[in-house]
Parts: structure tokens; C-alpha cells; sequence
């Protein structure tokens, strides 16, 4: 079996593969000068690994150094990102182009195609974007050997890789083998009639060795252990469950949704779109002029679902109920009556006789003064007031 990184002599080696996540080996090489950035490390015949150097340098004629699956570019910082009705394939592309990585070209149209209402990706690793994506897609991802990510559901086929030893592990649910020909065993597969979920393959004295976690939920239970150092380390992931500050730019023609811009830098980017309006009650709305303060959440902590809610002290352009169109009166408000001339003689007609002892009667007099063509009651009047009384459970203002 051939050994090597870049054609240069490999002496040790541990390679870690999680069923999900990217694959880290870190390398000892019989070389006195740096590799380059990309290196392929061969593990016999069939088994190449392509990655990256995060960390190394020659230390007494060696080369030592820390190689992470693919490009190196999911645990590096990238900006946030909304997306608002969009596939799965366009998020997927965005952290592919931010992260510098490259999509694997075994990802099934299913997944690509998978829709998304709305979908928010906060600033930070794109490895945590990618376990949000994993999730609501209800599979998951990593890289290959080959360098690429790879997102989608197992099928665990069968492998059969001969081995010239194999042995229980130290672990419960583990086994340990010594590859016959490469290192070929893998996450996602079946070996020896078990799913395998984690590999370590190591590299010493020149004898191959790999270690197979056969129990299902070990890698999931390591994994997350890892996840958890890492997040003591690097900090934690956003918070869907929290509520963030954020500016009003714009308000959709409908009035129903915004585009705003948060304060916090995880979640800024440029700004989400068309945010669905929350007000707490049924049936109100509302129209606010840019500026307007407000909060961002995520219904059930769930990134497809922000919506805008929790108003700050601000101007108002406008606030209605029940789909309402028409302005509302207050007590005391000013109201015009305008009259037509066929008003004029109706009120007219409604005048009576005030002589002592008589009976009640129109007055002919008006009637005929308001219906004679060309009198000045012809033209429209108008009469004046205000409003006495109002509802005293709804106040309103100006």
C-alpha cells in the first residue's frame, strides 16, 4: 500500500470522519519544506483524501501539519444572508461561493429543489449553516474525501472491504480492523452488516489501522460532544429563540410585511425581506414611515419563519381595523352636511304652522319658496357641526 501527500512519503497519520461534518487528519510528512495549501493525502489504492492546511510547519526534517476536508472555508466567518421564497440549491450555492467551497455533484434534485418560504442564514461558520439547512431538509451533510460537500439522507449500501484483522474495539459498538488493500471503509455505509457512522483511520509504522463506530447514535453522541467544545471555544450559534432590534426600511405596497435591517451583525447582512407584520391582535393594521423601530423574532425558533413584532415609540403613518378604508371620528371632531336643493324642500316640507290654537301643518310658504326654479336655496348648502359622542371602549388620536 502507498502512503503519501502529495507524492511526499506520509509517516503518521490520523484521519477522523464524522457521518456528519467535515473530515481533519493531521499528518506527519518526511519532508524538509512546507506543501503547498492543497494536498491530497493517499491511503492506499482508492483511498485519497483532498483538503486543506490550516496548520503546519517542518519541525527536525518533518513536516507536521493539520489538514481539514475540502477547501478550509466552513469555519471561517462569512456575512449573513436572507432569502425570502427560494430552492434549497441557492442557499446551498450562497455558502458554497461565501465559504470558497465546492458542492458535490451526487446531491439529488430533491434535495436541491427543496423549497424554502424564507430562510435566514446568520454571519459565522457556514459548517453551523449548513447543520440549520441539514435539518430542516431532514438530512445531513459533509465533506467527502473527494473535497466537496455533500448534503442528503443515507442509504447506507453494503461495502465490502477485506481486512487481515478484525477485532472488537475499545469501545462498545466499535471495531477494529486492519485494512487488506486502502482504507475504504467510510460513514454512510454498511460494514460487516452495521451502518457505520464514524471513522478513525490511523497511520503508524507503516501499519494501517482503522476504527469503525458501528452504533448508530456513537457518532451523533460524539459529535455532539465536539459540537459542544467547539461552541465553548468559538461561542455559541445564534439564538432563533431571542428577539432582535431592527430598523424599518421600507413597508410592502400590502402593508402586511417589511424590509428592515437588524442591529446585530450576525443577522444584518443586507437586511431581510418582506418580514410578515405580527401585531399581537386580530384584524389591525398598520402603515409606519422608514426608521420605525421594531423587533425580529422566529416563530418556534425556526430560521424560515422571522416575523416583525413589538413596535418602539415612534411615528405612525397609519392605523386600521377590519380592513377599514375610511377615516375615524372623535368627540368634538368637525362634521359638513352638505344640502341639495330636493333636501331644502324636504326639510321645508317639514315646517309647521306655530299659530296659537292651531293645528300642526307644513308650511306652504317654504315649500313653495325652496321648490320655485331659480330661488337663491337653489345651489347646494352646507351645514356645520361636530361629532357629540363616540364609542368609550376605542380612543384614537390625531
Amino acid at each position: 500500500m502507498t502512503f503519501s501527500v502529495n507524492g511526499k512519503r506520509l509517516l503518521t497519520a490520523v484521519v477522523t470522519e464524522p457521518i456528519r461534518g467535515a473530515w481533519v487528519a493531521d499528518v506527519e510528512v518526511e519532508s524538509a519544506a512546507d506543501l503547498p495549501a492543497s494536498v491530497t493525502i493517499e491511503l492506499g489504492t482508492g483511498a485519497s483524501f483532498v483538503g486543506t492546511v490550516v496548520r503546519g510547519g517542518v519541525f527536525a526534517g518533518r513536516w507536521v501539519a493539520r489538514i481539514v476536508g475540502g477547501a478550509g472555508g466552513l469555519s471561517r466567518d462569512v456575512e449573513s444572508r436572507y432569502y425570502d421564497a427560494t430552492p434549497a440549491r441557492t442557499v446551498l450555492d450562497g455558502i458554497a461561493t461565501d465559504s470558497g467551497e465546492t458542492l458535490d455533484t451526487a446531491i439529488l434534485p430533491t434535495v436541491l429543489g427543496h423549497s424554502l418560504s424564507r430562510w435566514m442564514r446568520p454571519i459565522g461558520f457556514p459548517q453551523y449553516a449548513l447543520d440549520d439547512l441539514a435539518d430542516e431538509l431532514g438530512a445531513t451533510w459533509r465533506v467527502t474525501r473527494a473535497g466537496r460537500i455533500w448534503v442528503g439522507v443515507d442509504r447506507w449500501p453494503a461495502l465490502s472491504a477485506p481486512a487481515a484483522e478484525i477485532t472488537p474495539g475499545p469501545s462498545a459498538g466499535t471495531v477494529s480492523i486492519a485494512p487488506a488493500e486502502a482504507a475504504l471503509v467510510r460513514p454512510g455505509v454498511t460494514y460487516l452488516g452495521k451502518r457505520v457512522s464514524l471513522v478513525t483511520t490511523t497511520l503508524q509504522g507503516g501499519k494501517l489501522r482503522q476504527v469503525v463506530w458501528q452504533d448508530e447514535g456513537a457518532g451523533d453522541r460524539l459529535l455532539a460532544t465536539l459540537t459542544g467544545l467547539v461552541g465553548r471555544v468559538l461561542g455559541t450559534r445564534l439564538d432563533y429563540l431571542a428577539k432582535y432590534p431592527a430598523t424599518v426600511v421600507r413597508q410592502t405596497a400590502d402593508g402586511l410585511a417589511l424590509d428592515v435591517v437588524p442591529d446585530d451583525d450576525r443577522i444584518k447582512g443586507r437586511g431581510l425581506t418582506r418580514v410578515p407584520i405580527r401585531h399581537g391582535s386580530p384584524g389591525w393594521g398598520v402603515r409606519v414611515p422608514s426608521g420605525t423601530r421594531v423587533s425580529v423574532g422566529f416563530d418556534a425558533g425556526d430560521p424560515r419563519r422571522p416575523y416583525v413584532s413589538d413596535w418602539e415609540p415612534g411615528s405612525v403613518t397609519e392605523v386600521s381595523f377590519a380592513a377599514g378604508t375610511r377615516g375615524a371620528n372623535r368627540i368634538g371632531d368637525m362634521v359638513t352636511v352638505p344640502l341639495s336643493p330636493l333636501n331644502i324642500v324636504q326639510i321645508a316640507a317639514a315646517l309647521v304652522s306655530t299659530a296659537p290654537g292651531s293645528a300642526l301643518a307644513a308650511s306652504p310658504a317654504a315649500i313653495a319658496a325652496a321648490a320655485i326654479p331659480g330661488a337663491p336655496l337653489k345651489p347646494p348648502i352646507t351645514i356645520y357641526g361636530c361629532t357629540s359622542s363616540g364609542s368609550a371602549k376605542m380612543k384614537i388620536g390625531g
